[in-house]
């Protein structure tokens, strides 16, 4: 009103229009009430509740970010709204506190930062004591072993130019320990099923050497059952020995000749680069043996047949997902072997070779599983949502990092890995502008939508300034400075330079004697 005396007489006035279902109160200074609206000011009173729009109540408190992580946990980064706050997670906190499965997902597109966003929480940890094991086909996390603070702590095996055997069937399956499991019976029935476990891999592997007319012929199936469980299913075991069984097998001349051949075709698959991996040339000297902090797995070079392809004709190509698969089971193999109690990692990335065949996608779903009883996080990073999708692994995730993606369908995808997010609102175009290139076309510190597996849900920032050699070790982008001919080309310059500049200290050294 124009003056004050008119605005009271409107404010009676409204009071009695209303009453007496609604009672209507003039509250004491009003000035105060009135600051109440500016960002960052106390209330005047707590005698009332304030009823406004949620538009009205965010332009109040525009400096608000949501609380995601704990206070517990290895660092993170910080979240990346308007205002900041430092992002700590417990990677272990499901599985110990909360009786929840250990696996987590990191999803983004090329460039989107999966390999260095695993490699930070894997170094973070590290530095707790945490042991990891790492499978990465492209062997780039292998550069994390060459760390100063993990030095003698950390082993890189390139499983490709491995000694013969390192990927026998009856050893990529751990040996239960009697001294984690409570009772006698609890390790023998640990120590059955694992032998359960052996024979059934060591039948699937051999198969899948075999070519497709082999493979369906019925008395295949026969000679592989009977060769496999002539051989005892120990650590020290091999599958040699069940080539031998084959070439000797028992029964009726039609499945000794069929025996015969299979015996023939993988003696001959063994010779090859990627089969001698396989099958060992003797005993594997490493039980007993001290595991390292990290183990890094790498698979450079691996030819993988077309996703779309359920059978490929090619022999390399049928080994190299044997070698893959088999990798799998080497990797997984820490998180039996150890105490069950102790905290563990494993981190699969390019998760999407694994997920596209079914021996993968059952190991994918045993690790998923089983992480909760074997206190270990599970990392599974692909590039495409669909892929891990494909495993009906959604409901058993705990934890997700869903990084910069632009296609659309990609995107919907990836909120089902976000819990209680609603589909079809306008949350899918928020992948999309996460890591925004700057305006020198460096994207800087990558961006994620992390989900901590108690229902917070925000935008973070990972933070890895505090340890440079770390960023330089995970960064997987080319350098052209660093390229050998260009560093040959500083060093002669370097060369050249200090070449002319002794020749200038000469001519000065020559005319201050002249002077003289």
């Amino acid at each position: 009103a124009p003056t004050q005396e008119e605005a009271l007489e409107r404010a009676s006035a409204v009071r009695k229009l209303f009453a007496p279902q609604i009672s209507i109160a003039r509250p004491a200074d009003q000035y105060a009430v009135a600051r109440e609206f500016i960002p960052g000011e106390k209330l005047g009173t707590t005698a009332y509740k304030r009823r406004m729009p949620v538009t009205t109540l965010a332009a109040a408190v525009p400096a608000a970010t949501a609380k995601v992580g704990d206070r517990l946990g290895i660092h993170l980064g910080e979240t990346s709204g308007t205002s900041t706050r430092v992002v700590t997670w417990e990677p272990w906190e499901t599985t110990e506190r909360g009786e929840e499965s250990g696996l987590a997902v990191l999803c983004a597109g090329l460039g989107g930062g999966k390999s260095t966003a695993g490699g930070n929480i894997i170094y973070r940890s590290l530095m707790q004591g945490v042991p990891w094991t790492v499978l990465d086909p492209s062997g780039r996390l292998t550069a994390l072993c060459a760390l100063p603070d993990l030095a003698g702590r950390a082993e890189a095996i390139d499983l490709l130019d491995a000694p013969a055997g390192v990927l026998n069937t009856y050893r990529v399956i751990a040996e239960p320990v009697r001294e984690h499991y409570d009772s006698e019976l609890d390790w023998k029935v640990a120590s059955d099923h694992a032998g359960e476990t052996r024979r059934m891999l060591t039948s699937n592997v051999l198969r899948s050497m075999l070519p497709r007319q082999m493979q369906d012929h019925v008395l295949t199936e026969v000679a592989l059952l009977r060769a496999v469980g002539k051989v005892h299913a120990t650590y020290t075991s091999s599958t040699t020995y069940v080539v031998d069984e084959l070439a000797r097998l028992d029964g009726d001349p039609e499945l000794r000749r069929h025996a015969g051949y299979m015996a023939d075709f993988l003696r001959e698959a063994a010779k090859t680069s990627h089969g001698r991996l396989i099958f060992p040339s003797g005993y594997y000297l490493d039980k007993g043996s001290e595991t390292p902090l990290l183990t890094v797995y790498s698979l450079r070079g691996l030819a993988l047949p077309d996703e779309s392809t359920p059978y490929s004709d090619d022999l390399d190509e049928r080994l190299s997902m044997c070698v893959l698969y088999l990798a799998a089971w080497l990797t997984q193999r820490a998180m039996y072997s150890g105490d069950v109690h102790a905290r563990k990692g494993i981190f699969l990335d390019e998760a999407w070779a694994l997920s596209t065949f079914g021996s993968g996608r059952r190991f994918i779903d045993r690790a998923s599983r089983d992480s909760r009883k074997h206190n270990t996080r599970v990392l599974l990073a692909s590039q495409n949502p669909s892929d891990l999708l494909k495993l009906d692994l959604a409901n058993l995730i705990s934890a997700a990092f869903i990084g910069r993606l632009t296609d659309e369908q990609a995107q919907r995808d990836a909120l089902r890995f976000l819990p209680g997010v609603p589909e079809g609102v306008g949350y899918e175009a928020i992948f999309g502008t996460l890591s925004r290139p700057s305006r020198q076309g460096k994207r800087g510190a990558r961006e994620f939508v992390f989900s901590d597996g108690t229902g917070s849900i925000e935008r973070i920032r990972m933070d890895m300034s505090a340890h440079p050699e770390l960023l330089d070790a995970l960064s997987t982008t080319a350098d052209p400075e660093k390229a050998r001919n260009r560093l040959a080309r500083h060093r002669l310059e370097a060369v050249a330079s200090d070449a002319i500049s002794m020749q200038d200290t000469e001519k000065c050294q020559d005319l201050a004697e002249e002077s003289a």
